[in-house]
């Protein structure tokens, strides 16, 4: 039998992008398409400019992170836990299919990242390990997640919790002078 080192072994083209990053990148299209059911799309004249921005932007993001890039990884980190503690806070203010599927969803990719980061495939990633597997099919999921984002836009306005999730709350007075007079 032949010894052969480490250091000689490209151990990079072994190693296939892990199944927590395929399953992390699927949970943004559920997510992006129960939002799509839950709000509907944004107007159509809209769509061009806004599924292009969101295809480049989610792409680009995704990119970093399988590359584990420590600004792009750490952000998604940071903006999922600030999903987790919103969502927390949806479904304590509303408790309502929606916000506890959102909730689960959240969770779900927060631990979907964990697993990822600890991966084989992201130490080889972190240390700019040359060669391996394409990253063109799991980028073309990210792009559906920002086309999707794209067709559902932003919020037209902000509106509270409960109007958002279908119940009806006490008006506050629009100018709080006349509330108190």
């Amino acid at each position: 039998m032949t010894d052969v080192s480490d250091s000689a072994v490209d151990r990079s083209s072994s190693v296939e992008v892990p199944v927590s990053a395929w399953a992390l990148a699927w949970s943004f299209v559920v997510g992006q398409v129960l939002e799509l059911a839950q709000r509907g799309p944004q107007s159509a004249d809209a769509w061009p400019l806004s599924i292009l921005l969101g295809v480049a932007l989610v792409t680009y993001v995704s990119h970093g992170v399988l590359r584990a890039r420590p600004v792009r990884f750490w952000l998604v980190a940071l903006l999922l836990a600030l999903a987790l503690v919103t969502e927390v806070i949806a479904v304590v203010d509303t408790p309502t299919g929606w916000t506890v599927t959102a909730l689960a969803l959240t969770v779900l990719q927060v631990a979907l990242l964990h697993r990822f980061a600890g991966s084989p495939w992201f130490e080889l990633q972190r240390r700019r390990a040359s060669g391996g597997p394409t990253l063109a099919p799991i980028l073309l999921v990210a792009a559906l997640t920002g086309a999707l984002g794209g067709v559902l836009g932003a919020e037209d306005d902000m509106v509270p919790t409960q109007e958002r999730y279908g119940h009806s709350t006490t008006e506050l007075p629009r100018n709080p002078v006349d509330g108190f007079a």
